[in-house]
This record gives C-alpha cells, structure tokens and sequence, in this order.
C-alpha cells in the first residue's frame, strides 16, 4: 500500500502521509469497536454480536428456572437472556457436550422447546466455554458475558432453563 499510493506524491508529502495514516490505525486500535451489543426490555437481555435485525427471529431464551410446591415454574426468579441463532451456534458447542448427539444423528437437545440444565452440567458447559475463548478470541467477550450471567443466575436457582423458538 505504501509503495503505490505514495508514489504518487512528492517526498516531502509522502512521509506526512504515512505519519497521518499511522495515526488513525493507533487511534482506531486504542479505541476498539463493540463487539457486543446489548438491550434490555423487561426481564429479557438481548445479546448479539454477529445477529443484525435483519437476520430473522430465530433464537434461543436462557431463563432461570425454580419449582414451587406445586411443581410450577416459579415467578420473578430474575432476569433471562435473549440469544438469536447466529450467535447461539457457538454457545452450543458448549452446551452439545451435556447434551451429545444420539443414534442416527438426532440431538437430545431440542431445538424448539424447553431444554433444563442443572448446576453439574453447567460447570462442563462453561469448562468448554472457557477453552473456547482462547481458541476463539474474537468472541471472548460474547462468551463471558454470557458465562458471567449463568455463574451469577446459578447463585439463585438450581437450573436454567433454555428454549429455542425454531
């Protein structure tokens, strides 16, 4: 890039050219774009980092879940996490080894309806999540936030509960 865009120019121009250039890069490199992107409605976060508007509905509810004495989801358990298909695909790499593929390639793990995970498997799921930050650095942020938010939902519930709506 430097040899043919600066040839164009006199000698003395072409080094404040590159100087100005290498000041953008320092600057845009001190300040980082969000990776994340992250709302809250209600009891629902809505997190995404690679899902844009436009990509459709299709996702996945991480909510706390607690039985009453009648044996009913219990109310007010906090808040749950919103995490559309896009981003979900790598969270479930995760999640895939509590519930692993069966016979004839059909998954335990329903993709439409109501998956219960206990505190036990949620320390495998996050073990896997933890090694997958280093091999994937780009989502870290994406997969600690949601990390942060199961250790911290799982200091007041027993499982959390994730529903897909494919």
């Amino acid at each position: 890039m430097k040899c043919s865009f600066f040839n164009r120019l006199e000698d003395n121009s072409r080094q404040k050219q590159f100087e100005k250039i290498v000041l953008q890069i320092k600057e845009h490199l001190e300040h980082p774009t969000l990776t994340l992107y992250i709302t809250q409605k209600d009891n629902l976060i809505d997190v995404r980092q690679f899902h844009r508007r436009g990509d459709g509905k299709i996702g996945y509810g991480l909510y706390p879940y607690a039985e009453d004495e009648k044996g009913h989801w219990r109310s007010n358990l906090g808040v749950g996490l919103w995490i559309y298909r896009d981003d979900f695909h790598l969270l479930y790499e995760g999640i895939r080894e509590v519930y692993p593929l069966k016979a004839k390639g059909f998954e335990n793990f329903d993709h439409t309806g109501m998956n219960f995970i206990s505190k036990s498997e949620w320390t495998v799921i996050l073990n896997h999540w933890s090694i997958l930050t280093i091999s994937n650095p780009s989502s870290a942020e994406f997969i600690d936030y949601v990390g942060r938010w199961v250790v911290a939902t799982l200091e007041h519930v027993d499982e959390i509960a994730i529903e897909g709506n494919l």
